[in-house]
């Protein structure tokens, strides 16, 4: 999201520039010029902060999926144990009370 305001902002101030530099200069070759470059700086500047925030984007969903399986692994391998653990207890207490009936 931080991004994406950073793209906006750009935008903004790149946009600022094209009308302030279409006023200052005249209707010549280099001014012409002039602002096709701020024209290819603002495209290309918008297609590496696309990629950018698309980038940053799969690198966090792919984080948080890694943090939910790794959660979900522990979480259940806790469930598991403790499982395991209470079912020896449980037969080891069945079996003392079912010696100790007769």
């Amino acid at each position: 999201m931080f991004f994406f305001l950073l793209y906006l902002l750009s935008n903004v101030v790149v946009d600022s520039i094209v009308v302030e530099r279409a006023h200052v200069f005249m209707l010549g070759f280099f001014g012409l010029w002039k602002n096709c470059e701020l024209l290819l700086q603002w495209i290309f500047g918008g297609y590496i902060w696309s990629m950018i925030c698309f980038w940053c984007h799969n690198i966090t969903s792919i984080v948080s999926t890694f943090w939910l399986c790794y959660f979900t692994l522990v979480v259940l391998g806790r469930v598991k144990l403790v499982i395991s653990i209470e079912s020896v207890l449980g037969v080891g207490h069945y079996n003392g009370f079912m010696k100790n009936w007769k």
